[in-house]
């Protein structure tokens, strides 16, 4: 199994050298607009940022251990990645004056089961369908959005911001403390009765 060590930052000049490793030990970046495939990729150790518009498709990435952030406009492909050990942080969508969409953050990961902690910026809309723990703790920014119909325990803290909203029917326990706004909305039956 080949193993990259050191950092990298993928430009539009050298995405089509990156290593074919399979496990990358250090801190990960692919810049601005910059498409990476990288089909043998299985883990990271370390960190993995993807800039505005950036695009990375890992089809055999199963674990970050590190943080992951996907900035505004940025797509993670990614469909076997069960574990990100550390924190998990995705960009809202950004809206223009007019109304309109203008960039729109995408992380495709439905095999995701554990992470670290989940820090969802301002409009981020996500749903994890088989995510069951958060190590650490959940933080929505304002108008976010987070659908877990199976995770059942978060460690430490919940924080849901002005209108956010959060649905995990299955939760049973948060081991530090909830915050809530007034505004928010919170769908958790199992915890809030």
């Amino acid at each position: 199994m080949q193993k990259h060590i050191g950092n990298i930052t993928v430009t539009a000049a050298t995405a089509h050298s990156f290593p074919a490793a399979a496990e990358f030990f250090g801190h990960l970046t692919v810049s601005a607009g910059v498409v990476l495939t990288a089909p043998k990729l299985t883990m990271i150790r370390g960190w993995l940022t993807l800039e505005p518009g950036a695009t990375l498709t890992a089809q055999t990435l199963a674990l970050v251990d590190g943080w992951v952030t996907l900035k505004l406009g940025a797509t993670l492909n990614a469909i076997h990645l069960t574990e990100i050990r550390n924190d998990l942080t995705l960009a809202g969508d950004e809206v223009s004056p007019y109304g309109n969409l203008t960039s729109e953050t995408t992380f495709t990961a439905e095999a995701l089961t554990t992470a670290g902690a989940i820090n969802l910026q301002r409009n981020a809309d996500y749903g994890f369908p088989i995510l069951t723990e958060v190590k650490d703790g959940i933080t929505l920014a304002q108008g976010a959005s987070l659908g877990a119909p199976l995770l059942t325990r978060i460690g430490k803290s919940l924080t849901l911001r002005e209108r956010a909203y959060f649905a995990a029917p299955e939760l049973a326990f948060i081991g530090g403390y909830l915050d809530c706004d007034e505004s928010a909305q919170l769908i958790a039956p199992r915890f809030t009765s």
